[in-house]
């Protein structure tokens, strides 16, 4: 079990889990459902001015929590930051150096069609997805520079499908307006 240091404030304490790098999204979405009916401000609506501002307090509280729990990558983070008190280092890419990242630039900037972009978005998902995995694996080997590197990385790689993704649109939107039928994107 990973063991975190500030146990009370803990979002898997809110939510009655123990920590974890992955999350029952079934146990989640219940307590969630539980926690809004029992502490949402507007189910204490004949409560004190005082009592209604600590629900607004617990409900932020728990949408924090929710919003982190939902989300592996958050997760991965938010355990790196609590239990190893590691802080984000942008020189922390590990074995990915500045020659990867120009290359899968130069590779981005030569997409010409749609087929060309959705095998982009495959590959960079698929990095995506072993960066997630190294730093889960690395949170729970107890080793936070190289949790923290991978989360960099990951950072780094999610940031680029987003913009592959909007690319992908854009050119999809200017086939269209010139009346070429392309597959989605």
């Amino acid at each position: 079990m990973l063991k975190i240091k500030e146990k009370k404030s803990s979002i898997f304490t809110i939510f009655g889990l123990e920590p974890s790098t992955t999350i029952d999204m079934q146990k989640l979405e219940t307590k969630y459902s539980e926690l809004v009916k029992e502490h949402h401000p507007d189910t204490l609506m004949k409560k004190s001015v005082a009592e209604e501002k600590m629900a607004e307090e617990k409900m932020a509280m728990v949408n924090r929590a929710y919003k982190i729990l939902s989300s592996p990558k958050l997760i991965c983070q938010y355990l790196i930051d609590q239990m190893f008190k590691v802080q984000p280092a942008e020189e922390l890419m590990g074995d990915y150096d500045m020659s990867d990242i120009m290359s899968l630039y130069d590779e981005f900037n030569d997409l010409k069609n749609l087929k060309d972009y959705d095998r982009f978005k495959s590959k960079i998902s698929g990095l995506c997805y072993t960066a997630l995995s190294s730093a889960r694996q690395n949170i729970i080997d107890k080793n936070p520079k190289i949790a923290q590197m991978y989360m960099n990385k990951l950072n780094f790689l999610d940031n680029l499908l987003q913009k592959t993704r909007s690319q992908a649109f854009h050119l999809q939107s200017q086939n269209k307006a010139q009346g070429h039928s392309a597959p989605a994107a």
